[in-house]
């Protein structure tokens, strides 16, 4: 993978629809490097970056307006398929495909394909800098905490093992701010939330005994 990253110039770096901190964060961290190697980088999604996650540094540089190619390289990460992107022609708009994920359906669809179904995106960067003895700053190492957290839950979901605790540790020893990450994706709403829930939560009902409850979310919400 290094080798086909010095060996190129230009490069596109997408992910799916609906962009999670997993997405975003991965994006950061593989922008972040590509930018150390003086590479042309160009980072894109169809939706724009959620307000839980603009704060992270470089976020501002992810575009929904569609790039023009051809590039060199074209990155996609935590997807697995290009129709995950919700647009086509990806794969078409570079030389060399790249494909980091960690879906169990994935399709193994680049010209190099880094797929570990057991990991988040932001995990495998991890291993991959790691490997390559790559030192980062604290802002990387705040996004790929930030990728890692939510993708496990906030540390609640079942791939929240011991491997993950130690990555996350040796992220907040590189300057990640583990209670300051968490307030800002999980403690804090913005004025539209805040709405959202005022709206939402009297519509609360119990069903069978209280085992089942329902919301209601208005379409034109």
């Amino acid at each position: 993978l290094d080798a086909a990253l010095r060996a190129n110039d230009s490069f596109l770096i997408s992910s799916h629809v609906n962009p999670d901190g997993d997405c975003i964060g991965s994006q950061l961290a593989v922008m972040w490097y590509l930018q150390t190697l003086g590479k042309r980088v160009c980072v894109y999604n169809t939706d724009p970056v959620p307000t839980k996650f603009a704060w992270l540094h470089g976020a501002d540089r992810i575009g929904t307006r569609r790039p023009e190619g051809p590039f060199d390289v074209v990155m996609l990460l935590d997807s697995s398929n290009p129709d995950r992107l919700g647009w086509s022609g990806s794969t078409a708009m570079g030389r060399t495909v790249i494909n980091i994920d960690h879906h169990r359906d994935n399709t193994r669809f680049g010209d190099i394909n880094i797929v570990e179904p057991t990991a988040a995106t932001a995990e495998i960067l991890y291993g991959l800098f790691g490997e390559g003895g790559v030192t980062y700053p604290a802002h990387v190492a705040e996004a790929l905490y930030a990728a890692i957290m939510t993708d496990t839950g906030g540390f609640r979901f079942s791939n929240t093992t011991s491997a993950v605790l130690r990555i996350c540790a040796d992220l907040v020893d590189r300057g990640a701010d583990c209670a300051a990450i968490y307030e800002k994706v999980y403690a804090s709403s913005s004025e539209g939330g805040m709405q959202l829930h005022a709206r939402v939560w009297p519509t609360l009902k119990f069903h069978l005994d209280g085992r089942v409850c329902t919301l209601e979310l208005p379409l034109d919400l």
